[in-house]
């Protein structure tokens, strides 16, 4: 993240815990609750652009969930996934074809819970255009994949197109860093 960019976050979320006691249990509710906090206090825009994007000059989308989770909440889900889909759309038509990466990055099984209705969303919004986003999907990288990795995957199977699972490529936290190093440089 940008430095500045940084600091508007912590700011936000120091001010957000000052007013609440940070919860030790049952942190989902009130890590959504900051995340509206975020959203509201931001330029939406300007957090979608800054965790989906294009790779310059390439057929990449690449996704941050380092960045989602500190703002996404079921208020704005349906602008993040249209603006993915745009993306997508986007590398498509350019390409022909595209590839996803996403960086999971702290991602947790309560988090997989917290997001699994933006999850659904978009998953359905890929099956609804005509499976072009399946057919098109070259390979899905994922990025420091946690270690109870098995487990999310039994939560999120169902939701998944067979045939995008033969193009998944999961990367461990071991070389994730110098992946992404490379993908992003």
């Amino acid at each position: 993240m940008e430095d500045e960019f940084a600091k508007n976050i912590e700011q936000i979320k120091s001010g957000f815990y000052e007013n609440k006691k940070k919860n030790i249990f049952f942190t989902s509710k009130q890590k959504l609750e900051l995340a509206n906090t975020v959203s509201q206090s931001m330029n939406l825009e300007d957090l979608v652009q800054r965790t989906v994007y294009i790779i310059e000059g390439t057929n990449s989308v690449y996704v941050n969930y380092v960045i989602f989770k500190l703002y996404a909440n079921p208020s704005n889900y349906n602008f993040i996934v249209n603006y993915m889909l745009f993306l997508l759309t986007r590398c498509s038509e350019t390409h022909g074809c595209f590839e996803v990466h996403v960086n999971l990055d702290s991602f947790t099984i309560s988090a997989c819970h917290r997001y699994k209705e933006v999850i659904e969303t978009y998953l359905n919004e890929c099956m609804k255009h005509d499976t072009m986003f399946t057919e098109r999907l070259v390979r899905m990288t994922l990025y420091n994949v946690p270690s109870v990795f098995d487990n999310i995957q039994k939560l999120l199977a169902p939701l998944i197109h067979e045939e995008v699972k033969k193009k998944i490529d999961l990367k461990n936290k071991v070389e994730s860093p110098a992946l992404l190093a490379t993908l992003l440089s």
